[in-house]
């Protein structure tokens, strides 16, 4: 069952983001936040930025119409709904997706090298998969990059822009984005832009860099086993 918060009539569906309450089988609920490229690129020039500050990822689709949704929705509740609980529990900062929790695995998988967790990170370098010089179109394309920070640790995270997101749509001739890890976003692809972004990502110890960094290099931290592990704590509580 799936049950949308805010009335469709009332929806800009080219431009707009909702939140998408989903019961499962399982009798558990999920809310997902849906939302196309188009409001990425009213935030930022709202906001006046040119990238989208750190925060809850969500589920990108073309257009906010039901058939859209429900379609994301299906394809996202496939393998034993695995991308569905992802991103139905990123938002909540407990258990698995706690800070603590988070700070945990980086110490269990970074025992043999020399570093220290900080409130305040700053960027040392960043490297870049591709030289941004290389890219033919820095407002639709996507790179890798890797983040060394004053704490001793290297992140890598994946950076892309709204334009790549319609163009991935387009690509595989569909109305939402294939799941998938979260990717930081911006404008376009340039050195300032991405260093802002970072800067974001950055604060509240780095939390949101150490989820990305975790979701898209380390299969078995946000594994299957342990997301539904979550939702049986969570479940208890709530009892």
């Amino acid at each position: 069952m799936i049950d949308i918060y805010t009335p469709m009539n009332l929806i800009e569906d080219e431009n707009d983001n909702i939140d998408v309450f989903v019961k499962t089988d399982e009798g558990y609920i999920y809310n997902v936040l849906c939302i196309n490229p188009k409001n990425i690129y009213w935030y930022m020039d709202k906001e006046e930025l040119n990238y989208m500050p750190s925060g809850i990822p969500g589920i990108f689709v073309r257009s906010l119409t039901e058939d859209n949704i429900r379609k994301a929705i299906e394809h996202y509740s496939k393998s034993q709904g695995y991308w569905l609980k992802f991103y139905g529990l990123i938002g909540i900062r407990e258990s698995l997706f706690s800070i603590d929790s988070i700070k945990t695995i980086f110490y269990e998988m970074n025992s043999h090298i020399n570093y220290e967790f900080k409130e305040n990170i700053e960027a040392n370098e960043i490297e870049y998969s591709t030289p941004i010089e290389l890219i033919q179109d820095i407002e639709n394309d996507s790179i890798d990059i890797f983040v060394k920070t004053n704490e001793g640790l290297k992140y890598n995270i994946t950076v892309t822009t709204p334009k790549n997101l319609y163009y991935c749509m387009d690509k595989r001739q569909i109305n939402y984005l294939l799941p998938d890890y979260p990717k930081l976003i911006v404008r376009s692809l340039t050195r300032t832009n991405i260093e802002k972004a970072i800067e974001s990502y950055l604060d509240d110890y780095g939390y949101w860099m150490k989820v990305f960094h975790l979701a898209k290099n380390s299969e078995n931290v946000f594994s299957l086993k342990l997301l539904n592990k979550m939702l049986q704590e969570i479940n208890g509580e709530n009892q």
